[in-house]
């Protein structure tokens, strides 16, 4: 058993936040940092979340940081990790949050692998009721997977409300967020609703039964997403038990999903094997965690001076044996206590599902309950995980012209940004049932034998040419979801998908005409033709994106109707560079290098193209060198 990932404080790390004395690091990641901290005034360790910043702190992110901040205190503090306190208008924002050692359900499955079939409906009751709190408050989460779901002994915890909205708001970037548990709507850049979270939650629980997110292991996260976006599902190895369960949650339409109630009723009704509600092994991986936790807090020594928190590179404690008799009494005890705790929260589960059968309140709006009669209160809640966003573009290359002009850019490389991908659900044809022979009648005697009648030759029909349906459908102005692969003559997809909005960064070409011609020429043009049909396109460039270039550096070609995933390892043979967007802008008059440039002393290589009629000015960087 691994227990908690806890490490020492490092030279960069600050030492103090707010009142808390900062002791351990918990938790990293690509937006922020979690640390282990305690009360300057004493008192037992809370959970301290911060942001990574090198240097002064975006607007955006302290807003998004303050509005984590507002969603987690807004919600019921029985179903999630409780704000002790927070800052977000500090030089470095924080937020303090009540800890409690227990493993996520990632953990988990990762330690002991996939939970019994038997075990799992406990489970997804403890999330639904979460998740009725949350939408009850007006929260959806909008992140709901197994790194984000805490499983103390007394149950389910929801945590980490960093791409949370409230229900007013119904959109944000898709590049939160993890792709293998969202749904599909929200891939598409399109709202998230209450029926999202349903979703995330079938996936989530299918990763708990099966050990893997409900699609076919793919090579790389953009053909991940498209199989998200097109609900193209792989749910082999799910127990048949747990079918009624989980297969509605990961209905592709979000009508379609049940709402909470149902779900819970569903999942309260599956049969129990005994008494307990989860395995041996995971009841003894949480035992262990919660252990941890308590020899973390009965540390003392990594608190420091009163001005300031641990040493760099003070060792947290290690997991103590558990066969001491002395831990083993008190393990013993906080056991009786769970158990007292989850049985009355069961009561309350069954209590709401007869509620919403008989027509009381339910559906995933439903509040699932006050803190009060939840019987969660108790439970100490924490705040382990941590918002790890993982940066997505796209795969790689296209047929498109690539043409090299001064280089320059703006925007300093953050870290690139994701890309939502284009899917095409397949329409299912039906083979056509063969036409009977007629069989030769036979009379009482040979001359009454009736010749059989000849079947008439059926008129051919027509074969649908579905591809050109779908190049014929592209309308003038509109924006798709396009982009090159860099293979030559591939692009994503293989017929156009359907428009998305131009201003949103799925927009990747705008179709300026349909044509039986030629298509006009130059930098950020080209065309897609099929048939008769001739789709000419005009590239869209956005910031924090990449793309692919090649040759040497000093007559560099851009790949211009690529994109590649920013972190890539490998690229198509026919290009050497990926390229990170660093700016967009109106091109200037004599536009170079030096228009992308963020101030006198910006000595970064940058490269600069004009696109089309060098009316767009787009900068970029060296991401990669492959």
């Amino acid at each position: 058993m691994t227990g908690i990932a806890v490490q020492s404080l490092g030279a960069e790390d600050p030492r103090r936040l707010g009142g808390y004395r900062l002791l351990w690091r918990l938790a990293s990641g690509g937006m922020g940092r979690i640390y282990l901290a305690r009360p300057a005034a004493g008192g037992p360790l809370v959970a301290v979340k911060t942001l990574l910043a090198h240097g002064p702190v975006e607007r955006l992110d302290r807003e998004r940081f303050a509005r984590e901040v507002d969603l987690a205190r807004r919600v019921d503090a029985a179903y999630t990790a409780r704000v002790l306190d927070a800052d977000p208008g500090a030089p470095r924002p924080w937020m303090a949050i009540q800890y409690v050692p227990a493993p996520s359900l990632a953990d988990l499955v990762r330690e002991q692998g996939p939970l019994a079939a038997w075990a799992v409906p406990s489970v997804a009751a403890g999330m639904v009721q979460a998740l009725m709190s949350l939408h009850g408050s007006g929260v959806v989460h909008r992140d709901v997977k197994p790194q984000n779901t805490l499983l103390p002994l007394t149950g389910p915890l929801l945590i980490d409300f960093g791409i949370s909205h409230a229900v007013e708001r119904t959109r944000t970037s898709l590049t939160l967020g993890t792709v293998a548990f969202t749904s599909p709507e929200q891939a598409r850049g399109e709202a998230s609703t209450e029926a999202s979270d349903v979703f995330s939650l079938g996936a989530t629980l299918f990763h708990l039964a099966v050990g893997r997110p409900p699609y076919r292991e793919v090579e790389s996260s953009m053909v991940l997403l498209a199989h998200v976006q097109g609900g193209r599902l792989d749910l082999t190895g799910l127990p048949t038990s747990l079918a009624p369960l989980i297969e509605p949650c990961l209905a592709f339409e979000p009508r379609r999903r049940p709402d909470l109630a149902t779900v819970l009723a569903t999942a309260v009704s599956a049969p129990r094997r005994g008494r307990r509600w989860l395995p041996v092994e995971w009841t003894a991986t949480i035992t262990a965690y919660e252990a941890h936790g308590r020899a973390l807090d009965a540390d003392r020594t990594a608190t420091g001076s009163a001005a300031g928190g641990a040493v760099a590179g003070h060792a947290p404690p290690r997991i103590p044996v558990l066969t001491d008799p002395g831990e083993a009494a008190v393990r013993q005890e906080r056991q009786r206590r769970a158990e007292e705790v989850r049985r009355r929260r069961e009561a309350e589960l069954r209590r709401l599902a007869r509620n919403a059968g008989a027509g009381g309140e339910g559906g995933t709006g439903g509040t699932g309950g006050s803190s009060g009669t939840a019987g969660w209160a108790v439970a100490v809640l924490l705040a382990i995980a941590l918002l790890v966003w993982q940066p997505w573009t796209l795969t790689q290359g296209a047929s498109a012209d690539a043409r090299s002009t001064p280089s320059v850019a703006t925007t300093p490389a953050s870290t690139p940004r994701g890309l939502p991908f284009p899917s095409e659900r397949p329409t299912p044809t039906r083979t056509p049932a063969p036409t009977p022979t007629p069989e030769a009648k036979t009379g009482s005697s040979t001359s009454d034998t009736v010749r059989p009648t000849p079947t008439p030759t059926p008129t051919p029909t027509p074969t649908r040419d579905r591809t050109e349906e779908a190049f014929r459908a592209v309308r003038q102005g509109s924006c798709l979801l396009l982009y090159a692969t860099g293979y030559p003559g591939k692009w994503n997809v293989d017929v156009p998908p359907g428009p998305v909005r131009c201003d949103t960064e799925q927009a990747h070409v705008q179709i300026s005409s349909v044509v039986n011609g030629d298509c006009p020429s130059g930098n950020g043009r080209t065309n897609w033709r099929y048939k008769t049909t001739n789709l000419c396109l005009t590239r869209i460039f956005h910031v924090g994106y990449c793309v692919l270039g090649k040759g040497p550096s000093n007559s560099l070609q851009l790949g211009t109707f690529t994109l590649v995933d920013c972190k890539a390892t490998r690229i198509p043979a026919d290009y050497d560079y990926v390229l990170h967007i660093t700016g967009v802008y109106r091109a200037p008059a004599d536009a170079s290098a030096a228009n992308c440039r963020r101030n006198q002393n910006d000595s970064t290589d940058y490269r600069a193209w004009l696109m089309t009629d060098n009316s767009v000015l787009v900068c970029t960087m060296f991401y990669r060198n492959t």
